[in-house]
């Protein structure tokens, strides 16, 4: 991972594989690059790096991190949460864009939605400063702030940080 860390494209790429890892959501390099608005010209740059052949199943173009283990290790001891949160607005956006054309890409927002899936995925370092950040961030795209899923979820992660007095106002708009 170390040796792949230092290409920025690759970093970018392995991320979104251990993000959607995480959500259970199958992908190839294709989905992965066009998430991240990105292109390879010849994808048998990717496919001849030893370090990738260690790291993923590569067996039917999709792209998958072997093991589990490794992939929550990489959201959460390797990477920065304002990365993660970067990479995970970069799927969200290109999610809204593209959900009505294919609900593949509706269920993906709705798993990044969810504050479990956010605490899963985020460095466990300041998280609920990371957390507050990647829903605020959020609360404008996809029509949120009139989303009452949107504030339940903001309100929960909240509540499970002891901020009590912000979740019970998110709890309020929720049911408004």
């Amino acid at each position: 991972y170390s040796e792949l860390n230092k290409n920025t494209l690759y970093r970018d790429i392995i991320t979104v594989a251990c993000i959607l890892s995480v959500i259970d959501v199958r992908a190839d390099l294709h989905d992965i690059l066009n998430f991240l608005g990105k292109r390879i010209e010849n994808r048998i740059v990717f496919d001849s790096n030893q370090a990738v052949k260690q790291l993923f199943n590569n067996n039917t173009y999709e792209l998958s991190v072997k093991s589990s283990v490794f992939t929550r290790f990489i959201l959460t001891d390797f990477s920065t949460s304002d990365y993660i949160i970067s990479i995970l607005l970069k799927i969200y956006k290109y999610c809204i864009d593209k959900k009505k054309t294919n609900p593949w890409y509706n269920s993906i927002l709705h798993s990044i939605d969810l504050f479990s899936t956010i605490q899963s995925i985020l460095p466990s370092e300041s998280r609920l400063d990371s957390s507050k950040t990647y829903f605020d961030k959020i609360r404008e795209l996809n029509n949120n702030s009139q989303n009452y899923h949107y504030w339940l979820q903001y309100a929960i992660s909240r509540t499970v940080h002891d901020d009590f007095i912000q979740a019970e106002l998110c709890f309020k708009s929720s049911y408004s």
